[in-house]
């Protein structure tokens, strides 16, 4: 459960994101606005890809932001407990030792089949090695 400080903390934090993010959307317009009279005017001189670089990477960071106002929305509606990291760091670790023991247990089956395959294929040959 939140304090109140820290509920407040994260409504300046989201009303700062908000802000941020109408700030991005503007400036995003003004890029496309301006993209657009420079190849009116220029046309295929430009680079557009450049261009469409630029204007993906503005879009990609407005996604971000609304991204960034949705979680502290769930937390500030009780949705998500930051108080959740212990639990989830833990169950990384314990995940990230499974996947270990998994891939050396792959490597080792891999390792036998390898070793059968070879046998079975003296086995099919009628010569000698």
């Amino acid at each position: 459960m939140l304090s109140n400080v820290e509920r407040a903390k994260l409504v300046v934090a989201t009303d700062t994101l908000k802000k941020k993010k109408v700030q991005a959307e503007g400036a995003l317009v003004e890029t496309k606005s301006l993209h657009m009279s420079a190849w009116a005017t220029y046309g295929s001189e430009l680079c557009s890809y450049g261009m469409m670089a630029k204007e993906r990477s503005m879009a990609e960071e407005i996604k971000r932001i609304d991204l960034h106002i949705a979680l502290l929305n769930k937390v500030l509606m009780d949705e998500t407990d930051p108080a959740e990291e212990q639990r989830l760091t833990q169950g990384l670790e314990a995940t990230k030792q499974q996947i270990v023991t998994l891939t050396d247990e792959c490597s080792q089956i891999e390792e036998r089949l390898c070793e059968l395959k070879f046998v079975q294929s003296i086995l099919l040959l009628e010569s000698d090695i």
